[in-house]
């Protein structure tokens, strides 16, 4: 019924001990494969990085947001969507920094009616600027046009314009509400 097996015929019974052969090219796919797993999980990574983590809306209109990036707070229009401005951390700051001066300039234009130039740079070429009739507030990256000195800027489209009452409500609700849930913002304030 039985037959005797002869291991020495078989030549394709491979000693469990022995080194394996490996099939042509796997030193090659493993590495690949690899890569592609880690690029994977980077990309997921970032995937998450570019989550809005939360959103805050301005004025009684709502159409202007600030949204939270990242490390990034981005403010922008809903109505225009490439309208926007992106406050790295260390613009952030030096917005949080001149608050009270652009508050100042805002009221003191309402009271005077007089033509009160205001600028203040934030870095990388943005600026946050007070315009005196409109009482508005402009975030706007400014650039130098080619063969213009360095102080001879020109305003870019890349911006953000807000109304008095979305910079109130940004100023009195929105950053402190912003820094209570996002210490990393804060600087220590």
């Amino acid at each position: 019924m039985y037959e005797a097996l002869d291991l020495s015929s078989l030549s394709s019974l491979v000693d469990v001990n022995s080194p394996r052969p490996m099939p042509s090219g796997f030193e090659v796919k493993l590495p690949t494969v690899l890569k592609q797993y880690k690029a994977e999980k980077e990309e997921e990574k970032n995937e998450n990085e570019n989550v809005v983590r939360f959103s805050f809306l301005l004025g009684k209109h709502r159409d202007r947001h600030l949204d939270i990036v990242g490390n990034e707070i981005i403010l922008l229009s809903k109505r225009h969507p490439l309208h926007y401005v992106i406050f790295i951390v260390k613009r952030w700051a030096r917005l949080i920094g001149c608050l009270n001066d652009i508050d100042v300039a805002l009221k003191r234009i309402s009271l005077t009616r007089r033509n009160i130039p205001f600028c203040r740079p934030l870095g990388d070429g943005y600026y946050v600027r007070v315009y005196n009739y409109t009482h508005r507030v402009d975030f706007r990256r400014f650039y130098v046009p080619h063969g213009y000195k360095a102080n001879q800027i020109r305003p870019t489209t890349n911006g953000v314009v807000i109304l008095i009452e979305e910079w109130n409500d940004l100023l009195q609700n929105v950053i402190p509400t912003l820094h209570k849930r996002y210490p990393e913002f804060t600087f220590g304030l």
